[in-house]
């Protein structure tokens, strides 16, 4: 066998056993990851969360949960426009950190779909909490 060959047989091993390697690490973690990977970078916040995604989160103690971002890239249900200003109920803006986001636990039982089961129909709870702002 040449050198060449050696070389090549050596670089495709390394490559599938890091591969094999990469796919069983996921299977055992129900390819979740350990932190939110649907950021995108923003010029007043730093990072926000992309709109319109998906994905999974494993915590330390192995829970996995999912997150689903609406249009506003905020995480939960479409926010429907507010009903009128006639004095009728519009909605709640509840604003926070990754406790409001619900970080760990599923959107059902997250604070603001609780809150939302406890007004019903009354008004509509938009909730702007977000898992971190970026270094700045």
């Amino acid at each position: 066998m040449t050198w060449a060959a050696r070389l090549v047989a050596l670089f495709g091993g390394a490559v599938t056993g890091l591969l094999v390697a990469e796919i069983a690490a996921a299977s055992i973690h129900r390819f979740a990851y350990p932190f939110i990977n649907i950021f995108t970078a923003d010029p007043d916040f730093g990072v926000v969360l992309e709109a319109h995604q998906e994905t999974r989160i494993r915590s330390r103690t192995g829970r996995v949960t999912s997150i689903a971002t609406n249009s506003a890239g905020f995480r939960g249900p479409e926010w429907s426009p507010t009903r009128g200003v006639d004095g009728s109920p519009g909605a709640w803006l509840l604003l926070g950190d990754s406790q409001l986001l619900g970080f760990g636990v599923e959107w059902e039982e997250s604070v603001t779909s609780h809150l939302s089961s406890i007004l019903g129909s009354s008004y509509e709870i938009l909730s702007a909490g977000v898992p971190a702002w970026g270094p700045h």
